[in-house]
């Protein structure tokens, strides 16, 4: 007995040692970005990386002051909350219709489905031009509709597809039960099957601000100036004058602690939900 416990723990020890060893070595790219964003320009990029030099905030202060960081983050900020919000307060109706009032396999279902799939799937690059047409016809190019328009667009298969795993998960019985009682489909839904769904609902948010908050190549394209996301701000360091590898990185840094941030604050809620229905 005595040799198994000891066996037992030497394997949880190794395990955790594993675990940590990979988190390190994940963070060593982050720790490098990090300690560009404080080097002086000449010293962004010597021999010996880790050789003692005289941290320096210029690259943020400069980023913040005229490089239009701020900004951007507050664009992007703007653009992500409210097209996530949108994609939830659309897509949890849609996937509880899917699932609970109508049968999950009857073929409006499946339809719906395959719409909200086919949109998953269809590579991004293939709808960039259709939809600078279609904004430019009525004169949104450039404008911070484009992008709102856009990801809510984008966010709402996410949501519905995730959701409605999510509600399959509950037992139909559940919401027949609420109905033989007397309350209205509205209630059943905000009562009764957010409060056990809401951690998926957690999960779902963050995949739709993660999906988002990176999201690149449209903001590139559509917006512009002073409407210009994050992404698209850190990208501008990159010119025709050279790399600016000093602001790009603390431009990283900014743009990496939002999420960070959001991601600690929801991981109780982002693991219940990853988890959800995992067990029955």
């Amino acid at each position: 007995m005595r040799h198994a416990g000891a066996s037992a723990v030497t394997a949880k020890t190794a395990r955790a040692l594993l675990v940590y060893v990979f988190v390190a070595w994940c963070m060593v790219p982050l720790l490098w970005l990090i300690s560009i964003s404080v080097r002086p320009e000449v010293s962004a990029f010597k021999p010996n990386p880790f050789a003692a030099f005289a941290p320096t905030f210029s690259n943020y202060t400069g980023d913040f002051s005229t490089g239009g960081v701020l900004h951007g983050l507050e664009i992007s900020a703007i653009a992500v909350g409210v097209t996530t919000a949108l994609a939830l307060i659309l897509g949890i109706p849609i996937a509880y219709v899917t699932t609970q009032i109508w049968p999950s396999s009857s073929k409006a279902s499946a339809r719906i489905m395959l719409y909200y799939l086919s949109a998953i799937i269809t590579p991004p690059i293939a709808l960039l031009f259709p939809l600078y047409n279609a904004f430019d016809i009525v004169h949104l190019i450039g404008s911070v509709w484009c992008i709102l328009i856009l990801y809510t667009f984008f966010s709402l298969p996410l949501a519905v597809l995730l959701m409605r795993t999510y509600f399959l998960s509950v037992p139909r019985e559940m919401r027949e039960a609420a109905r033989v009682d007397g309350a209205s489909e509205w209630r059943v839904l905000t009562t009764c099957m957010m409060p056990i769904v809401r951690g998926g609902l957690v999960a779902t948010a963050v995949l739709c601000v993660l999906q988002q908050w990176n999201e690149y190549m449209f903001a590139s394209v559509l917006v512009s100036g002073t409407n210009a996301t994050l992404p698209v701000v850190i990208a501008s360091f990159l010119n025709f004058e050279g790399t600016q590898w000093g602001p790009l990185s603390a431009a990283g840094v900014v743009g990496a602690i939002p999420m960070v941030v959001f991601a600690l604050l929801v991981q109780r809620q982002l693991a219940r939900g990853l988890t959800f229905g995992a067990v029955k």
